[in-house]
């Protein structure tokens, strides 16, 4: 059961990290007004958030919830690093 519980709080900090991330990037792009950029972030996010709802919605513990959250920061600031390099 701990080992689930790990794996899957895991899964969601990956998820919300990868959402963020992109999301963060296309925020970037759309800035700096590249079409190629928040186009292909547009799709990436939107691939990602299809392939992920029952996963998140599937989230009871409040261990899931904070490794979501943990994620989700990371990912932003991961991405706000890396997008000074990119854009």
């Amino acid at each position: 059961m701990r080992s689930y519980l790990q794996r899957h709080v895991l899964e969601l900090a990956v998820i919300q990290f990868c959402s963020y991330f992109l999301l963060t990037l296309n925020y970037r792009a759309v800035a700096e007004v590249n079409y190629l950029g928040t186009l292909w972030s547009d799709i990436l996010v939107a691939l990602l958030t299809f392939s992920s709802i029952k996963r998140v919605a599937a989230a009871e513990t409040h261990a899931e919830r904070i490794g979501y959250v943990i994620g989700g920061i990371l990912g932003a600031q991961v991405a706000l690093f890396l997008s000074t390099f990119l854009f």
